[in-house]
């Protein structure tokens, strides 16, 4: 019960020191950062529940007791860590999906015209915004008026297609 309680609480940690850093400044590198961040709530928080427990100090519920419990608590938060993480770049990068619900969402109950979507929706308004975030996150780099990847893109790449082979789908793009 412990690992369940404190891995809730150094998740709510790490949410509340997301909310509390991205009020004062969104960091250039938001999604690397947002690891570090978690990452450093998991190391403090372990840290505190390991001497609290050598030290004897009385908490509202005692820290984990054995391994296990820390293993437990480690999964909980790893789990949640990265379930956040891919939902916050779901809310920070313009979805096509989301930019279209949007729109249909602006247009009342009078409903969105197709033509006025295709108008809407411009490959300015998706590319070029994906295009700097990419290039914001290390994935590419901008060469005269060239783009090209980077390890970090060709990694991603490289993941993204393999798991789609273990899948069975079909190859990007296609």
């Amino acid at each position: 019960m412990s690992a369940l309680v404190w891995g809730s609480i150094l998740l709510f940690t790490a949410l509340f020191c997301h909310s509390v850093i991205w009020h004062i400044k969104i960091p250039q590198d938001y999604n690397s950062r947002l690891i570090q961040l978690f990452g450093a709530v998991f190391i403090a928080g372990i840290s505190f529940l390991f001497y609290s427990s050598l030290s004897q100090i009385k908490l509202f519920v005692p820290p984990p007791s054995n391994p296990v419990e820390y293993l437990h608590l480690g999964c909980l938060y790893g789990a949640g860590t990265i379930f956040y993480i891919f939902f916050h770049v779901v809310l920070i990068y313009d979805s096509p999906t989301l930019l279209i619900v949007d729109l249909v969402s602006k247009s009342g109950n009078q409903g969105l015209k197709e033509e006025e979507l295709y108008k809407s929706i411009t490959d300015d308004l998706l590319v070029a915004s994906r295009m700097e975030d990419l290039v914001i996150d290390g994935m590419v780099y901008r060469e005269n008026d060239r783009y090209k990847l980077l390890p970090k893109g060709r990694f991603l790449l490289e993941a993204v297609s393999f798991s789609r082979r273990l899948m069975n789908a079909p190859k990007l793009g296609g």
